[in-house]
């Protein structure tokens, strides 16, 4: 069958029936494209199926029908909700009861509670609708749930607080009467961290000046182990194995001259730096926490 003859055919027929002819035509074209993707017996299957194109317009014209008239009722549905709505202004959720928005509606979860809902009776025209109004949720009052608070001006306020004569006499009588503790605990914290910064100091020197050693004692060692094993390695000497043993010992303090400072230079110039500066993290850390005890005992003696 020519397939231009069997839609010009189509094309007639749907026009006859009252489809738009623009409408008709971009519908021949789409059924026209895909049948032309097909192959011939496939081709030939589906035109069977489709019939005469007089049978084929009238399936598609009474599709088309029956869809118009679905998008007809839905928009007197949402016309009747709109209706509705205007008429209760009060009400501010309502659901309009019908077999389309039952589909369309989400499932319950069973493991929720379900608000109560109160269920009013509106009249529009001639038909009743039920109208369901979801109940708010109770909320407890702000007043019952917040917790008594201090506020950063309140604390502020407190803070800034002069002394009494009498606190402030407590607060020298307390350091002055614990100052021999007090005096001695920081010279034994001050000691420590002194101690410290020496051993750090002494650790680098003591670095730099084993790179030196390291270097000249392991050069030294290493040419009289090789000079002592090529002599022992010589013809006309019966210690061969003796002298390979002392020329692999030198080779052995060479790769160890070479080694050893290097690591010795690098633990001078970039660990003993990174610990101290570590360390003076940790007496600034220190520092501040005296400042907080004092101001603590102060704030104390403020209070009384």
């Amino acid at each position: 069958m020519d397939l231009q003859k069997y839609f010009a055919s189509l094309g007639e027929a749907l026009v006859a029936g009252g489809m738009p002819k623009a409408q008709s035509e971009a519908y021949c074209k789409r059924l026209s494209a895909m049948l032309e993707s097909l192959d011939e017996n496939t081709r030939q299957e589906k035109l069977a199926n489709y019939g005469s194109p007089e049978d084929l317009a009238k399936r598609v014209l009474s599709i088309s029908d029956k869809q118009k008239a679905e998008s007809r009722t839905d928009a007197d549905h949402k016309k009747a909700s709109d209706d509705t709505e205007n008429k209760n202004p009060s009400l501010e959720h309502t659901v309009n009861v019908s077999r389309d928005n039952r589909k369309a509606m989400p499932k319950m979860d069973a493991t929720k509670p379900i608000p109560v809902v109160h269920t009013n009776e509106s009249t529009v025209g001639s038909k009743t609708q039920n109208i369901q109004v979801a109940s708010a949720p109770e909320r407890e009052p702000a007043a019952a749930s917040a917790k008594p608070t201090v506020s950063v001006a309140e604390k502020s306020e407190e803070n800034k607080k002069p002394i009494s004569k009498r606190g402030m006499q407590i607060f020298w009588w307390t350091a002055g009467l614990s100052s021999p503790i007090t005096l001695f605990l920081l010279g034994c914290v001050a000691g420590l961290f002194l101690l410290g910064y020496l051993a750090i100091l002494f650790t680098a020197v003591f670095m730099i000046v084993a790179v030196t050693v390291t270097v000249v004692l392991g050069i030294l060692l290493a040419l009289v182990c090789l000079a002592f094993g090529v002599v022992k390695m010589l013809p006309g000497t019966d210690a061969f194995f003796i002298g390979l043993y002392e020329f692999g010992l030198g080779m052995i303090l060479v790769g160890g001259t070479i080694v050893f400072p290097i690591l010795e230079y690098h633990c001078a110039t970039l660990l003993m730096p990174y610990v101290a500066k570590k360390f003076t993290v940790f007496l600034r850390f220190t520092i501040r926490q005296i400042k907080r005890l004092v101001i603590y005992l102060y704030d104390l003696c403020r209070n009384l």
